[in-house]
Formats: structure tokens, C-alpha cells, sequence
């Protein structure tokens, strides 16, 4: 039997959301695990049981928002990939209030986003990932 604290979908504030990026951010298990990491699983349950604690959610509540947060990331370096040479000024610059917040997620999307390419075997221009990648963070 658990415990956890039930609540439908949360209407988060801006504050909660920054407060839930920065806890994201200090707990690097949550994103930043290895595939054959014993105990990642029961780690990252507690972490999350814990949060959901400090928001007054469920866990699961609290995996449905990174998740949310983590696949707008991807769609803000899609968006910049492709509208790259589209850009006279040479900067892309999302709108979106928490881009900055979660840039420490592109170098784990982006090896992700290449291991998915090579599984599916298509050609990959690291250089060009690369170079995507430095690009973003030297926006700032």
C-alpha cells in the first residue's frame, strides 16, 4: 500500500515550475542515469515521492511534468536545427520561459537523439550535432 498523495492534473505557477527545474537539476539520477545502474529505479521512486510531497501531487504527476518539460527542450532544439539557416543574425533565441533553465538536459537529449540514429542507422554528421549543440549554449 502506498502512500503517495493523489491529485488530478496539477495546475502549475510559474514559481513551481522553476522551484521543480532547480530540485530536477540537483538530483542528476533523474536524468543523468546509466542503463545498468543498480538501484537507479528505488533511488529515483524516493526522489520523486519527495517532490511530490513538496508540491502537493502525485508522483506520477510529477513524472508526467518532466516529461512535458523535457519533450518541449527537444522541440526547442528541433526548432533550432532547423530554422538555423533560416536566421540572419546567426542566434536562436527561444521564447520559452524555461529554456534556459533546462539547457543542462541538451547534451543528454542530444547523445540520446544520436544513439537513435545509429540504431536506426542513419547517417549522422556528428559535426553538425556538435556544432548545433555549442551554438545553443553560446546563444546565452
Amino acid at each position: 500500500m502506498t502512500t503517495d498523495i493523489k491529485c488530478d492534473k496539477k495546475q502549475w505557477t510559474n514559481a513551481e515550475t522553476i522551484k521543480l527545474i532547480e530540485l530536477y537539476r540537483e538530483n542528476s539520477i533523474l536524468w543523468k542515469h546509466k542503463r545498468n545502474d543498480h538501484g537507479y529505479r528505488e533511488s529515483r521512486d524516493i526522489i520523486l515521492k519527495e517532490f511530490s510531497q513538496k508540491f502537493n501531487c502525485s508522483a506520477d504527476e510529477i513524472r508526467r511534468k518532466l516529461h512535458n518539460l523535457r519533450n518541449q527542450v527537444s522541440q526547442e532544439l528541433r526548432k533550432c536545427n532547423s530554422k538555423r539557416s533560416n536566421i540572419t543574425d546567426g542566434v536562436f533565441v527561444s521564447r520559452w520561459p524555461y529554456f534556459n533553465a533546462l539547457k543542462f538536459l541538451i547534451p543528454i537529449l542530444s547523445v540520446k537523439k544520436t544513439e537513435d540514429e545509429l540504431r536506426t542507422k542513419v547517417p549522422l554528421d556528428s559535426t553538425n550535432v556538435v556544432r548545433k549543440i555549442f551554438f545553443l549554449y553560446d546563444a546565452e
